[in-house]
């Protein structure tokens, strides 16, 4: 630290914030100095044997806001005197207790993440808290939250949780998330609560027994939990998301109830139907990839349906989805179609991926001709340098000349290997002007007269 900034610090009574990094470590020896600081700030500094700096806290009493990330903090002596502060964050220590903070009775927001605590006690005297951040640490029992029912927020991931009963009286909660711990029901959840958003991860929870009625509850995660039925969903009437993916669930039964649902992700179950979402008719996003579905029947009343996501199932055709006119993306990569006669409705839609399916006849192509909006069709294997194509219309000799006369408005049929999957969708535009568009057509067209007269029937 130069001269003009020890001046500047022994001069300047009235400073009310501080932060101190290891570039300003220096900063810690005048703080004692700054009685009217209102915030201070410690981050990554080695404060395990800095008592004397600890001790000074104390007279800081007009202090509100007190935050140390990883300073290899073991213990909060020092800290009981701070009676007007408000906001607490200790997160990334090495905290084994917290008895000492009942003494901070106007705290409201209190972060003790990634520390070794086992226990909560002393924080059942914090009735103001609003905010509370306990993730990582080797919790297993949190019955001290009993006598807190201001709290709003809570993050209880990473524990050692087999049950929530100390929320039971947490009324005003508007978000918890309870990933990574050993829950295997949800009995304790509070009923009739505020509660908006709930996240359980990584549990061992069979059903949803015990969540109760939740009329506020708008977005429901709940994923690699071993799921195997939706009981006790159908108390959850506001619900409007709902991932559940990664689970074991056969059925879904129960989710009729939930009308309010907008965006539903299925991914990787156990599920050989969809019944029960033909009451959906807010639906505008579905994810049943990865499952053994055989139909899409269930889904003829999903008018507002705008992305469908149906990849790795067992799928022959696209019967069911005809009335779904908003749909504008259908993943539906290795299944079994053969039959594309069901997306001919679909006027909305601009992207399409067949990947890996059964698509053998060239003329199934016709369904798609009316689709002006259609920009990206996908048909070939994810590997774009095989030989060997699932859709055998991929290795058909006209297949390019085909594709670009009739279904001119799509630019991309192609999936580029070169650029990433999980950036924007690229592609290889066929180019019409290398090739002879009166190669053969009259033979095509004579061949696909069967499959015009169908679509103008329609």
């Amino acid at each position: 630290m130069n001269i003009a900034q020890q001046i500047f610090l022994k001069g300047n009574l009235q400073l009310s914030e501080l932060k101190v990094t290891q570039e300003y470590y220096e900063l810690v020896d005048y703080l004692k100095n700054y009685p009217n600081l209102q915030k201070i700030e410690f981050s990554r500094l080695d404060l395990s044997k800095r008592d004397d700096l600890l001790q000074d806290l104390k007279n800081h009493r007009k202090l509100r806001e007190l935050i140390a990330q990883q300073c290899n903090i073991n213990n909060l002596l020092n800290i009981h005197n701070l009676d007007n502060l408000i906001n607490l964050d200790l997160r990334t220590n090495n905290i084994t207790e917290i008895q000492i903070i009942s003494q901070l009775s106007k705290l409201q927001f209190l972060d003790l993440s990634s520390n070794q605590l086992t226990s909560l006690k002393g924080i059942e005297a914090l009735k103001s808290l609003e905010i509370f951040k306990v993730s990582n640490n080797k919790l297993s029992n949190i019955d001290d939250l009993l006598h807190l029912e201001n709290i709003i927020e809570i993050d209880l991931d990473y524990n050692q949780l087999s049950n929530i009963h100390g929320l039971k009286n947490s009324t005003r909660i508007k978000k918890m998330q309870i990933n990574y711990n050993n829950l295997q029901d949800l009995e304790g959840f509070p009923n009739n609560s505020k509660i908006r958003v709930l996240q359980a991860n990584h549990n061992f929870l069979k059903n949803l027994v015990g969540i109760g009625m939740q009329p506020c509850l708008g977005k429901l995660i709940i994923t690699s939990c071993s799921l195997e039925s939706l009981k006790g969903i159908e108390g959850l009437v506001a619900l409007e998301i709902a991932c559940l993916s990664d689970n074991k669930l056969k059925s879904l039964q129960g989710i009729e109830f939930i009308k309010e649902l907008k965006q539903l992700d299925l991914n990787n179950n156990l599920l050989q139907n969809i019944d029960g979402i033909q009451r959906l008719v807010e639906l505008n996003v579905l994810n049943v990839c990865c499952n053994k579905i055989k139909s899409l029947n269930p889904l003829q009343d999903s008018i507002n349906l705008q992305n469908l996501f149906v990849d790795n199932n067992e799928l022959t055709s696209f019967e069911g989805i005809q009335n779904c006119v908003q749909i504008e993306e259908v993943q539906a990569k290795s299944n079994k179609i053969s039959n594309l006669q069901h997306l001919n409705s679909l006027k909305r839609v601009t992207f399409i991926n067949l990947e890996n399916n059964n698509v053998y006849d060239l003329r199934q192509l016709l369904f798609l001709q009316d689709l002006n909006q259609l920009s990206q069709l996908w048909l070939t294997q994810e590997d774009a340098n095989s030989s060997q194509y699932a859709n055998k219309i991929c290795s058909h000799p006209l297949y390019q000349s085909y594709c670009s006369k009739v279904l001119p408005q799509v630019q991309y049929f192609e999936y580029n290997v070169e650029y990433d999957r999980g950036a924007i969708f690229y592609g290889c535009k066929f180019n019409s002007s290398k090739v002879n568009l009166n190669q053969k057509f009259d033979v095509e067209t004579e061949l696909s007269e069967e499959l015009s007269n169908q679509l103008k029937q329609q």
